[in-house]
Formats: C-alpha cells, sequence, structure tokens
C-alpha cells in the first residue's frame, strides 16, 4: 500500500458537500483539519454538557494509476451508506490512520508464494496471533479473544495477502508507532522478542518480515472491507475461516 504522504495531485481546489457529515477534499490536510475541528467542538460541548456530535474519519478513494487520492472526512455510518453504492471495480477506498490519532491493532501480512513454495498463511497467521497473544497477556495482562479478531484476504495463485484487525473492547493504541513498538516485541523470539517464531519469509532479494511494517507509517492508508487497489481485481473478502465463523461484515 502506498503511504498518503508521497500522494501528488495536480487540482487542490477543495470541494465541500451538503452535509457536516461528509467533505471531500483533494487534500490530506484539509481532510484531516475537518476532523480536527470536529474534534476541538466536541470537546467544548462535553465541557458544556451538551451532547456529542459523532467524530469524523479521514478516508482515501484512490483515483489513479500513479497513486492519486481525494481524501474524506465523514462520520463512519454516512461514509459507509455512500460506499456500498460505489460500483465494485471502482471501490479502490482506504482508510486513512491519521498520524498521532489512536487507532486499534491491525496487520498488512504477505508472501509470494514461488519464493515460499512449502509456507501455509494460515498456520503462519496462526503463530502471528499466538504471538500476539503472548504479548498482550505479558504486557497488559490481556488474553486475545478469536471475536476480536476480523481477517480480510486478498489472496492469489502468485501472493497470499492478508489485513487483520484486532479490536480489543475497551481499548485503543495512542496511535500507529505504538503499534508499531507492539509489533516489533511480538515479532522476535526470545531473548529479543515475546514470540515463539521470528516471523520471516523469502523474497527475491533475501528475508524479510512477513508482516508489512510500513503500514504503521504516518498517514498510511489501509484498504478497506470489499475493496481493491486501483485497476485491479483483488478485493479485500473475508478469509475462508472468517467466513465459517459468520463473516459478513456489512452491519
Amino acid at each position: 500500500e502506498a503511504e498518503v504522504g508521497s500522494v501528488r495531485s495536480e487540482n487542490t481546489r477543495e470541494t465541500e458537500m451538503d452535509t457536516s457529515n461528509y467533505k471531500v477534499s483533494n487534500q490530506l490536510s484539509s481532510a484531516v483539519r475537518i476532523c480536527r475541528e470536529r474534534e476541538e467542538i466536541n470537546l467544548k460541548m462535553s465541557e458544556n454538557g451538551k451532547p456529542l456530535s459523532e467524530p469524523l474519519r479521514v478516508f482515501a478513494h484512490e483515483i489513479g494509476s500513479q497513486g492519486q487520492r481525494s481524501f474524506i472526512a465523514a462520520t463512519p455510518p454516512e461514509f459507509f451508506r455512500r460506499y456500498m453504492k460505489v460500483p465494485a471495480m471502482t471501490r479502490s477506498f482506504h482508510e486513512v490512520i491519521v498520524e498521532d490519532s489512536p487507532c486499534h491493532l491491525y496487520f498488512d501480512v504477505e508472501f509470494y508464494t514461488q519464493f515460499n513454495p512449502t509456507l501455509d498463511g494460515d498456520e503462519l497467521v496462526d503463530e502471528l496471533l499466538d504471538n500476539l497473544d503472548l504479548g498482550l497477556n505479558k504486557l497488559l495482562n490481556i488474553s486475545l479473544k478469536a471475536e476480536w479478531i476480523t481477517e480480510l484476504d486478498s489472496s492469489m495463485d502468485l501472493k497470499f495477502s492478508r489485513h487483520l484487525i484486532v479490536q480489543i473492547p475497551g481499548y485503543a493504541f495512542r496511535d500507529s508507532r505504538n503499534v508499531k513498538e507492539l509489533i516489533h516485541i511480538i515479532h522476535a523470539p526470545p531473548p529479543s522478542g515475546l514470540g515463539k517464531r521470528c516471523l520471516v519469509v523469502e523474497t527475491e532479494k533475501g528475508n524479510t518480515s512477513f508482516i508489512d511494517l510500513a503500514v504503521y507509517n504516518r498517514n498510511h492508508c489501509f484498504r478497506l472491507y470489499l475493496s481493491t487497489k486501483f485497476g485491479k481485481n483483488r478485493f479485500l473478502v473475508p478469509s475462508k475461516r472468517q467466513a465459517r465463523q459468520g463473516g459478513d461484515l456489512s452491519a
């Protein structure tokens, strides 16, 4: 996935929709500013004992093969109401993990099968989750539960590719850098880490992590459920085992 900070847009004109719950901009900074302003309003309303308006989130729509994007500041219900009406082949949307903002645990894991012919993707994901369970127990006294985990898959014959989202009830991490710190701790086996096994896969250039660590960079775009990369036909859908557990995420 491309990092938002590297995106360039020729058209910098900002366009706002009718509703305060859905605003579109061609600049990430404008979308983030809109969200920050809503946060400030919510804080003031909370201090005055008034009802809070729903917070906004930042989403990105991939609109070009060179990584061009438009950015959307919207409440999640309003965004997904419109999102689910977008034709499948133009559904190339991401959530922006805004820097310095709280977030859940998330992983982008992948390997190329030609360089890892004996690896089983499900088994490697299970080892990652075992490492995560050990880390959460050691650091936070929390035992990982299956119902907290969402597995989305866009694998093909040449590449295993999966997104994992872990939502721990009542918990959020300070920001993506805080998540990355945990990943480093659970990534390696003792004595340098807490994991049972170092999660390493082979590439054309040598060894690398099964976990794509680039997704924890500032303002990263994390692809959404039912979206594909621009011009591609590989949609993120529930993994087979997620589907067997009841993987309809449309609600």
